[in-house]
């Protein structure tokens, strides 16, 4: 019997039927107190075995998880491929990560265990083992009798650092909470849906989101606000599950609102928003005269609500998604509802062109990663940028076939490119492609039935109880905590000396292939920003 048990970087992915090595061995490592770090245990047997124990032996037992990554089925890899992905091919990709002790294994099939400690903020500077046991008996009148008892160790030194805890920016990834229902097999804003909301929240916040879309008013039945009009005409509104969703974000950590689009993609209509249903009657469809005197009843009210729960300075509000060029005039027609409201609030959204924010008709213009830098040259605006399925030439992403290594730097992308704001449309969308349309399960249609390339739409999948995160999420993750990194350093030193100690530029270039290839840059950087950190640092 031949046994393989190699300890990995966390950006080491392997893949099942990865032939060779599947890298280096990382048998050590550095984190700080405060931070989340993981490492990979790949596993590989030429027999099967049934249920493999795995026990992780950690200083920190009530902080340290272990988790499968299980395989993703893709038939839609994507439709553009530079030279910095792993792979371009249909397939099965490890990617939804499963809390589990036990493993099965497949003859000549790679495993991949994803190990992972949350240090806390009050560990003292020192050097940990990291133990990981395998074992496994297999039934005596099984010829051959087969039997596992091995062990790694993974050496974890930790600084005599705090990982700040700031938030270095404003950071969006939308979450579609009628998806959430649909995989908890319950009715949007039960209780039980509240339940699964918050977990998602909780996991959402953990990995760095601090801003939240809040759909305030959507077609289908995830919508917040509740509304009645009268017999002579007259709008009454019910914003109980707004102040719910407020409160429910704010206890874990989430205190940025960015109200959901008041209108379709100019491309998608004339100028009015969805239908809308109340009551179980529909609206608007086509009444665009309706539809604005309904809006100009709300928004005096909704002014009132955001000054009585203190949002004044929380909240943004989206237009319409993606204007192009040739539609300024039409985006100028819709952003003139914003002056129903008694007082100015900034309006948030994605686009292409420089001409919105140049023209004054957007206040937190989002460029796509690869339009940030023209929108830094031509405006002022505060910096923002995003990517979707468009974005995939030699730029950070989270499509599946990319390597985790470029998945994670879009942190030092936000650095280098000094953001105020970043913002991706896909925390959750489990949909075969349409925004109201069926609810898939990601992990059997990674694609989105063949919509969207592969992990383009999420990045955790629906657990029984709350979220499951993915290999990419974590990735993201640990992307969140290289800024950080960064920061405290241009905080220490100066953003000048700090791009001089780093050999980073100060550019909103996205192309960072340089980090695409494997942990090694990653380590080298953390290295040189840890040092510069100690540097006359007084020890404990």
């Amino acid at each position: 019997m031949r046994f393989e048990a190699l300890l990995l970087d966390s950006l080491n992915r392997v893949f099942p039927g990865d032939q060779g090595p599947p890298g280096p061995e990382c048998l050590r490592g550095r984190a700080l107190a405060g931070e989340t770090f993981s490492f990979h245990l790949a596993l590989r047997c030429d027999q099967a075995i049934g249920a493999l124990h795995i026990e992780v032996e950690s200083p920190w037992p009530e902080h340290t998880q272990g988790r499968e990554a299980e395989l993703a089925v893709v038939r839609y890899p994507g439709y553009y491929f530079d030279p910095y992905h792993q792979c371009s091919t249909p397939g099965l990709y490890p990617d939804r990560l499963r809390e589990t002790r036990t493993l099965r294994l497949h003859p000549g099939q790679w495993k991949l265990y994803r190990i992972t400690l949350e240090m806390p903020r009050e560990t003292a500077a020192g050097h940990y083992p990291i133990g990981v046991a395998m074992r496994y008996a297999g039934p005596t009148d099984d010829p051959p009798h087969v039997e596992i008892d091995e062990r790694r160790e993974f050496q974890l030194e930790v600084p005599d650092l705090v990982l700040p805890a700031e938030q270095p920016l404003d950071l969006t990834r939308w979450l579609h909470p009628s998806f959430i229902a649909a995989a908890g097999h319950c009715d949007v804003w039960s209780e039980r849906h509240w339940e699964l909301l918050h977990n998602y929240l909780a996991n959402y916040r953990r990995h760095g989101g601090n801003m939240i879309l809040t759909p305030l008013w959507a077609p289908d039945c995830a919508k917040l606000l509740e509304a009645r009009a009268d017999g002579r005409g007259q709008w009454h509104f019910d914003f109980a599950r707004l102040e719910r969703w407020i409160e429910t974000c704010r206890e874990a950590g989430i205190d940025r609102f960015e109200f959901s689009h008041i209108f379709d993609p100019i491309d998608r209509g004339t100028g009015r928003w969805r239908a809308l249903t109340f009551g179980g009657r529909e609206y608007f469809r086509e009444d665009p005269a309706g539809y604005e005197a309904f809006f100009a009843a709300l928004a005096p009210q909704l002014e009132r609500f955001i000054g009585e729960h203190g949002l004044a300075e929380q909240v943004c509000f989206h237009i319409s998604d993606e204007p192009r060029l040739d539609q300024v005039e039409e985006y100028r027609a819709r952003r003139k509802f914003m002056d129903y409201f008694p007082s100015p609030h900034p309006v948030i959204d994605a686009m292409f062109d420089t001409v919105y924010p140049r023209s004054g008709l957007v206040d937190l213009p989002v460029p796509a990663i690869k339009n940030a830098a023209d929108f830094q040259a031509e405006t002022a605006n505060p910096r923002w940028c995003y990517y979707f399925c468009g974005s995939h030439h030699r730029c950070p992403n989270v499509f599946m076939t990319m390597p985790l290594a470029r998945v994670r730097a879009w942190g030092i992308f936000a650095w280098q490119a000094a953001l105020d704001g970043f913002l991706h449309w896909g925390y959750n969308f489990w949909s075969n492609g349409d925004e109201y349309g069926e609810s898939i399960d990601p992990a059997a249609n990674a694609d989105s039935g063949e919509c969207f390339p592969a992990g383009d739409a999420f990045v955790v999948y629906p657990g029984e109880d709350g979220p499951l995160d993915s290999l990419r999420h974590e990735a993201l993750l640990e992307g969140f905590q290289d800024l950080r990194l960064l920061r405290a350093a241009e905080r220490k030193i100066g953003r000048a000396a700090a791009l001089a100690l780093t050999g980073l530029c100060d550019t909103a270039d996205p192309d960072l292939h340089e980090f695409y290839a494997g942990a090694s840059a990653y380590r080298e950087l953390r290295d040189t920003l840890i040092a510069e950190l100690l540097q006359g640092k007084e020890p404990k």
